[in-house]
């Protein structure tokens, strides 16, 4: 109801539901209720593995409309613009599901220009030459591109063949007659396909589907191909519904995009533009950053100048300043919780086990890192993404590549790779089967995931440590296993017909859409750094439909960069989940704490929980959810807002310890209000 009231009054709505509260079904009905009785046409987007599903619930819930799915019989565009072609005037609601990789990617293009001869002088020989200039092939014009001189003037370049090496908005067209300069390339082999989204763009009018249900739009929050024909979709359809379970991914620049493409008229009046620099500017005006400068050189005796070289680097952190909810959000979103439609469900607990190293992987770990550590100064940004990447898997597979090998022109690296003991259990992986262990005695099945399923594949490695606990009988799915379509099916019936009771997978495979209601214990080997990855995989289980209460255990080294990428993972789904108004203080979330807290509110007692409002979604602290989980409060436990100088005051705090930049620190600040208990 909510957001078919909303569609009646702007042309876009987002339902913002945690996992399992049913959006598919809040969808097909916002676009039922809205159209009051009309006929009306409704194009949806989803993974690939979700289309059947799609169509399931939408034949469930409104029995008498059509659904199209496409590319059961030819591709999917094929069968898409064949519908399209020989629709009908419509006489009752029409669902058309499109997969996401159908929508996506296009085909190999090459310049579609003529060329003549055009004779100029030139002027180091002192003679005339022949030269080919580009031509549009319709109109028969020399193609020419502007440019402005220092004065502020225009003038035009003539194009040459050497102008379309390369796919832009220079040669994209002609500026005289607007003929498209490219064509599909017939010539080539390999990676051919229409995208729906350009069938849309370019053949489909206006209003032919009065409704968009984006499926998972937190895909679409990139500059990526996905998020272009969302873009493209939405230029056509009246109506847009967006839905996610992760709306947020803990930075405000993640939400850049996608609102923009719903809204750009209000992005436009704010003076933000399509680009990563207008991103850039949202993430500093909506968001949190840190700016660091750096400065090389010494003054010299001598030397007249103090002038240092200085490199400025600008990094985005996690969170969102307290105006982004109310000027982005509040208006245009449904938020929905699973204890909003499903009260009585089991709890989910998370758990975070930092497990000790064994004395040589700690050594040889620890060794490795301060090598790569030291390789950065020279190497720059290749050798930190190496040395990443290396130091979060190195601990868990044993069988990694031989060596590291960077060769540049001013720079190289060999560094072999310690190879362990590939047969002994190390202590990470006895606690995968301690738990394993206990879970499976309980009955309960277990899902595993790692995101090293490529070239560091993790998956042998992990079949060989499950397979030795008693009971456990191990499958693992990999992303060429099982068609994308077939996957819900596939692990359905490994579940629940074949007898596993222990899944390995990378999370990104299960990520959206599947009710694994069979597996009540999930345990992550590692996370990445996507939290909605985190999020939406960690709530396979925990939905409508489950009796047993889910575990989520997260399992990572102390002291290691594992650690620490569990630390980043917490302050992101902390910073995510107030904007979405999920107030949580377990696993993940509390091990991505900041406990460092400044000096201002290290003078005030343990029950002033925020220095201001801002710090709220700053710094998200265990102490408000406590408050606030708390059924019944109090007078002596409610919550009242004061300054500062209040506060200091009650607590009858000494300030005469502390140096005068401090005091002048806490007169600057004495008004602003904090949350008081």
């Amino acid at each position: 109801m909510a957001a078919s009231k909303r569609l009646r009054e702007s042309n876009h709505t987002i339902i913002s539901g945690q996992m399992g509260v049913g959006k598919t079904s809040i969808g097909i009905a916002a676009c039922h209720h809205h159209a009051n009785g009309k006929p009306y046409r409704t194009i949806i987007t989803c993974p690939g593995h979700l289309v059947e599903k799609w169509a399931r619930e939408i034949n469930a819930v409104i029995p008498e409309a059509k659904t199209f799915i496409f590319g059961e019989n030819h591709k999917p565009w094929q069968d898409f613009y064949a519908q399209w072609r020989t629709s009908d005037k419509l006489d009752a609601p029409e669902y058309w599901v499109v997969s996401n990789e159908a929508l996506r990617g296009s085909y190999i293009q090459r310049p579609g220009f003529a060329t003549a001869k055009r004779k100029f002088w030139d002027a180091e020989y002192d003679l005339y030459r022949w030269m080919d200039v580009a031509v549009c092939p319709k109109c028969g014009k020399i193609l020419k591109y502007p440019k402005t001189d220092d004065k502020g003037n225009t003038y035009f370049i003539e194009m040459t063949p050497a102008d379309f090496k390369v796919h832009n908005q220079r040669n994209h067209k002609c500026r005289e007659c607007g003929e498209m300069l490219w064509q599909a390339d017939n010539n080539r082999k390999g990676y051919r396909k229409v995208s729906i989204a350009d069938i849309i763009k370019k053949r489909i009018p206006s209003g032919f589907f009065d409704y968009y249900i984006a499926d998972e739009a937190h895909k679409y929050k990139g500059s990526t191909a996905q998020g272009l024909g969302f873009g493209g979709v939405i230029s056509k359809v009246d109506k847009v519904i967006a839905m996610t379970g992760t709306l947020a991914d803990g930075y405000a620049n993640g939400l850049y995009y996608l609102l923009w493409r719903m809204e750009p008229e209000k992005f436009k009046q704010k003076g933000f533009k399509h680009d990563e620099e207008s991103r850039t500017k949202f993430q500093n005006e909506y968001g949190f950053w840190v700016k660091t400068i750096k400065s090389k050189g010494e003054s010299k005796y001598g030397q007249t100048s103090k002038a240092r070289n200085a490199r400025v680097q600008v990094k985005p952190l996690p969170g969102y300043t307290i105006n982004t909810f109310p000027e982005w959000l509040i208006e245009r979103t449904c938020f929905l919780k699973l204890s909003d439609v499903a009260p009585f469900l089991p709890p989910k607990t998370e758990y975070v086990n930092v497990v000790e190293m064994d004395e040589e992987l700690d050594q040889e770990y620890h060794k490795l890192e301060r090598r790569l550590r030291d390789e950065i100064k020279q190497g720059g940004s290749q050798v930190a993404s190496i040395m990443l990447h290396t130091c979060l898997s190195f601990p868990d597979i044993c069988e990694g590549p031989d060596s590291i090998n960077v060769v540049k022109p001013d720079y190289s690296l060999h560094l072999p790779i310690p190879r362990m003991d590939k047969n002994k259990v190390y202590n990470k992986e006895k606690e995968l089967q301690a738990i394993l262990k206990t879970e499976l005695g309980l009955g309960r099945k277990c899902l595993i995931f790692t995101t090293y399923t490529n070239l560091k594949d993790h998956l042998p490695r992990l079949e060989w440590v499950c397979s030795q606990v008693t009971g456990a009988k191990v499958q693992s799915l990999r992303s060429n296993t099982i068609s994308t379509r077939k996957r819900e099916e596939w692990v359905k019936n490994k579940l629940n017909n074949e007898g596993i009771n222990t899944l390995i997978c990378h999370p990104e495979l299960v990520e959206t859409g599947l009710d694994l209601l069979e597996c009540q214990t999930i345990i992550w080997m590692q996370t990445g750094y996507i939290p909605s990855t985190v999020r939406q995989a960690s709530s396979r289980s925990w939905r409508i439909g489950q009796t047993e209460p889910i575990k989520v255990v997260f399992l990572c080294y102390q002291d290691t960069l594992q650690e620490k990428c569990f630390q980043l993972i917490g302050s992101k789904l902390n910073a995510a989940g107030i904007l979405e108004g999920h107030l949580s203080n377990e696993g993940l979330r509390n091990f991505g704490q900041d406990d460092s807290i400044n000096d201002v509110l290290s003078l005030l007692k343990d029950n002033i929980v925020a220095i201001n409002s801002n710090d709220v979604f700053e710094r998200y602290k265990a102490e408000v959810a406590q408050i606030l989980s708390k059924p019944i409060i109090t007078q002596k436990e409610s919550i009242r807002l004061m300054t500062l100088a209040e506060a200091l005051a009650k607590q009858n705090i000494d300030l005469s310890g502390l140096t005068p930049r401090q005091k002048k620190k806490i007169i600057r600040e004495s008004d602003q209000l904090v949350l008081f208990a």
